[in-house]
């Protein structure tokens, strides 16, 4: 165990500059890049402290946990010949959702976490990590996740509540699987972007958690969102059903500065209360990102939320019959989406799922205000 005095200051959703102080922390090292080696260090860690993963290459089949501890998890870099290189075998059995994925977070306090300089490889089994590379547990916020490179894999961050942080300078070259998407709930991570719904109905347990997520009041423009930036994405089968970014749980998203490179996949699919009851990105930043598209796929299709879209470019094969940009509401009178309307009913300003309070069928009165008003005036 090395002592080391150490000034740290880093630059978080690359808006504001937050210097920490001076302090005294720990460096763990672990004895080898087994996920049993690197479990140990994270245990022996405290706030502040930081541990690291030596370079080489090992399989995991069980994943490794970091909870409310503020602490770095560093790998040897994100080239596949010189780095850290975990191998995902962590999908068999039945396992708890938390170790089919190799790396968990979850970080409800306001000390800082941050997982950096590591290959995430799913190349070894056919449909490797299909929870996600990084998974973010319930509700996790000041967390950076950075120079990772995530390989062959279902998608790369992944999360199961509201959460607020950053990820950075990473690469995607993702698995072509049906309806799973690089980040979801980051939002959606379900965050790029949802694996694990976030649901609204009494019937599962976190409903009325993921309606608080999604009434709470627009923030645009602030730190109060994940923040997704400065990565490279790759999807190399055609796929016409699988998103660059997808979300739900009412999480907000900032996804700017990114490229992507052959692939024909959506560049945003943010779906709202359909078949799967979940929520969808309450608000969405798009900006100053550059896709290159091989294939089918929309640009944007939205279903949820309030967005903000410019400054992006497109170049190559943008057709294949998809609209460039698709706006839906599957609960609408539209006979082709009947099975969205039979499960939660219509959206057509009466149903309590959207929000609207039932009318009092006692009430009395009559109008007597101006027409056209913005308020309504009775008397009687």
């Amino acid at each position: 165990m090395l002592k080391t005095l150490k000034t740290v200051s880093f630059l978080f959703f690359g808006a504001c500059y937050l210097p920490l102080a001076v302090l005294y922390a720990d460096v763990h090292v672990s004895t080898s890049t087994d996920e049993g080696a690197v479990q140990y260090a994270i245990n022996a860690a405290s706030h502040g402290d930081t541990v690291t993963i030596p370079a080489g290459t090992a399989k995991w089949f069980r994943g490794v946990n970091i909870y409310n501890k503020g602490i770095t998890l560093q790998g040897a870099g994100m080239d596949p010949a010189t780095g850290t290189v975990i191998i995902d075998s962590t999908t068999g059995g039945n396992l708890s959702y938390q170790n089919k994925n190799p790396i968990n977070i979850q970080n409800t306090t306001d000390n800082f976490v941050r997982v950096t300089g590591l290959v995430i490889d799913g190349t070894d089994i056919p449909n490797a990590g299909s929870q996600a590379g990084i998974y973010l547990i319930g509700d996790t916020k000041f967390f950076r996740i950075d120079h990772i490179f995530f390989k062959q894999l279902a998608k790369g961050v992944g999360s199961g509540g509201y959460v607020e942080g950053l990820v950075d300078h990473c690469t995607f070259y993702l698995y072509p699987d049906a309806g799973k998407t690089p980040i979801t709930g980051i939002p959606g991570t379900q965050w790029m972007v949802s694996p694990f719904p976030t649901s609204i109905s009494n019937t599962y347990p976190e409903s009325a958690k993921m309606d608080v997520d999604w009434q709470r009041p627009l923030s645009l423009g602030t730190s109060n969102a994940a923040y997704v930036e400065d990565c490279h994405y790759n999807w190399s089968a055609e796929w016409i059903s699988a998103s660059i970014l997808g979300g739900d749980g009412g999480n907000r998203i900032v996804f700017r500065y990114n490229t992507s490179s052959p692939g024909p996949v959506n560049a945003l699919e943010n779906y709202g209360v359909v078949g799967s009851a979940t929520r969808g990105i309450a608000s969405i930043e798009l900006y100053k990102n550059r896709y290159h598209f091989t294939g089918s796929g929309y640009m944007f299709r939205f279903g949820s939320g309030t967005g903000i879209i410019y400054d992006n470019e497109f170049t190559g094969n943008l057709s294949y019959g998809a609209n460039n940009f698709f706006a839906q509401n599957y609960r609408a009178e539209n006979p082709d989406n009947g099975v969205h309307k039979f499960y939660w009913g219509l959206c057509n300003g009466t149903n309590p799922l959207d929000g609207n309070e039932a009318a009092d069928a006692t009430a009395t009165g009559a109008h007597s205000g101006s027409d056209d008003s913005n308020v309504l005036v009775c008397a009687g």
